[in-house]
């Protein structure tokens, strides 16, 4: 489904699979600091730490969802970063 969505909306066919290369080498970039965060403080805090970053994840797509379409913009970081600064 992503390599028929990038199809379109990109429109050179050399960069179609772009989007996935970035996905696969943003997850390989990512596990050097997962796996150091394993080694110091164990596979228990690592595997809680990914957990914690799926929900805060899920609350982004709630936010998206929830709110009007013109307020959509300023739910996504709000949420994202817990930040206090959000306009409501």
């Amino acid at each position: 489904m992503r390599a028929i969505v990038s199809d379109v909306l990109t429109p050179p066919k050399a960069l179609t699979i772009l989007p996935i290369s970035i996905f696969v080498v943003g997850m390989a970039v990512a596990t050097l600091p997962a796996g150091a965060l394993a080694r110091r403080h164990g596979r228990r805090a690592a595997f809680l730490g990914g957990a914690y970053g799926a929900v805060v994840l899920s609350f982004r797509f709630a936010a998206a969802d929830c709110v009007a379409p013109e307020r959509r913009a300023p739910a996504l970081p709000c949420c994202g970063n817990g930040s206090r600064g959000c306009p409501w």
